[in-house]
């Protein structure tokens, strides 16, 4: 029974030493990492410079530093540097993540550099659907709103006012609280799918008209699949306008199929 106990206390104090070692080092870290206190001088000085180079005004954009190897007891003193300069590490325009080397100057020449990094926030007054909404719906039927949001990861083109909504519907199903944006607006087709139109024959003088069925969703000019009603061929037609193709003639002959 004692070898037993003695077993089990063994294989617990072998299971509990890495659990209380990586507590120990959890707890010790914050206070070890206390002295190292990153430079906010630095830190202001490069939020300044990237406001300045792209024009990054608040409140449409805030700058936050994520990683920067410059100290405080190195040049948070007065007169600890001059000034200091920026290389971006990414030909994109500052958004996101933004990697960059920094050098700092004193008295005219260069006394440190390393590498820092970003977080750049992009905001805009964006068309908010306050309500779900299916695929097909008008796009001023919407019930939308206009909200100061954040962008910074929206690379889609974003509507901004109603006047962008004419003539447009929803592409795709749109959820309560998603940004509108152009990918998901198309323009109303002349003729949709599944409607009934008229089919119109021009050539030699003669104008020929006879009822059809749309294959194909498309605008003025677009080229659609129908099937002409009366003699069940499918044939293509270019639309002419609302509900509305029409079939050139092509040497002299009627193309069907």
């Amino acid at each position: 029974m004692n070898k037993t106990i003695s077993r089990l206390a063994l294989r617990n104090i072998i299971w509990l030493a890495p659990t209380a070692l990586f507590w120990f080092h959890t707890i010790a870290s914050p206070v070890q990492g206390q002295t190292a206190v990153k430079s906010t001088a630095i830190s202001s000085a490069i939020i300044e410079r990237i406001q300045d180079r792209w024009k990054l005004g608040i409140p449409n954009y805030e700058v936050e530093i994520r990683r920067m190897p410059f100290m405080a007891e190195e040049f948070d003193a007065a007169g600890a540097f001059d000034s200091i300069t920026i290389t971006p590490l990414t030909r994109k325009r500052p958004g996101g993540i933004f990697p960059m080397l920094i050098n700092i100057y004193r008295g005219g020449r260069s006394v440190r550099h390393g590498q820092a990094s970003a977080f750049i926030a992009k905001f805009d007054s964006v068309m908010v659907a306050d309500s779900r909404a299916s695929k097909g719906t008008l796009a001023h039927d919407l019930a939308l709103q206009l909200k100061f949001e954040e962008t910074t990861f929206l690379h889609d083109a974003y509507i901004t006012n109603s006047a962008e909504l004419d003539g447009m519907r929803l592409k795709r199903n749109l959820q309560r609280g998603d940004i509108l944006t152009r990918s998901r607006l198309e323009q109303i087709p002349d003729v949709d799918f599944g409607q009934e139109v008229i089919i119109e024959y021009t050539g030699a003088g003669l104008l020929i008209s006879a009822p059809g069925y749309a294959l194909q969703k498309g605008i003025m000019g677009e080229t659609v699949r129908v099937r002409n009603l009366s003699s069940r061929n499918i044939i293509k037609a270019v639309v002419a306008g609302p509900g509305l193709v029409r079939i050139a003639a092509v040497g002299g002959q009627r193309r069907i199929r």
